[in-house]
């Protein structure tokens, strides 16, 4: 049954998908030509040492990237599903509903998450061309609050939506924008890095928060 979710989730969900993935590489695509670009108007020397040593960064762009995936992809997933209520349908599947609240929530993240993967190979491949290795550590640990942000996006959207009560909503919501907003503080690059687990940890509690809503949403007329 949580395979018929996950295909459903997919047949639904594959053209938003791939026109997020599309959006990912072309912003990626910008960031290497504004990368070469760098080289070509000054020196090698001059570039090297404004981003290893005065923490200048060539793939600002991709800053917000991946809140606005995660925030678009929960969207694309839930906001169908919340139209005229047809997420109590699968509620009322002969499936718990726990089981199916988090087969809906795991393939939305890995859904994201191979986004991210992508970007991160991409901007791995573009800075490992023109850096050294040091660089491309301090790019991965740069980027890695932005991609983290996204994934909060994505479950703020997903707790937003299915939320039934609206001042709840407007709190779950605020919430999930507050903790988004820690990953995206304008700080020296890799400056997350000491805390980043404990950023990590702090944020996954949204995965099982997300159940609070759906069991309110589907037992609220019970009540």
């Amino acid at each position: 049954m949580i395979q018929s979710i996950i295909y459903k989730e997919w047949i639904k969900t594959w053209r938003n998908w791939s026109a997020l993935v599309c959006l990912n590489m072309a912003v990626m695509a910008y960031i290497a030509v504004e990368t070469r670009h760098l080289f070509v108007m000054d020196h090698p020397e001059m570039v090297w040492y404004r981003v290893m040593y005065l923490g200048s960064i060539h793939f600002g762009a991709m800053k917000l990237l991946p809140l606005v995936t995660g925030a678009l992809l929960g969207a694309a997933q839930f906001l169908p599903e919340m139209r005229d209520e047809r997420f109590r349908l699968s509620l009322h599947l002969p499936v718990k509903l726990h089981s199916v609240v988090m087969g809906h929530v795991a393939f939305g993240l890995c859904a994201l998450g191979i986004i991210v993967l992508a970007d991160m190979g991409v901007l791995v491949h573009i800075t490992s061309l023109y850096f050294p290795k040091e660089a491309v550590e301090m790019s991965l640990w740069t980027v890695a609050p932005w991609c983290t942000a996204g994934f909060v996006a994505y479950l703020g959207v997903a707790l937003g939506l299915l939320e039934p009560k609206y001042h709840l909503k407007a709190a779950l919501i605020s919430v999930s924008i507050a903790m988004a907003a820690l990953f995206l503080q304008n700080t020296s690059p890799g400056a997350y890095r000491p805390v980043m687990l404990a950023l990590v940890l702090s944020s996954a509690l949204l995965i099982p928060g997300v159940l609070l809503p759906a069991y309110r949403f589907r037992f609220r007329r019970m009540s």
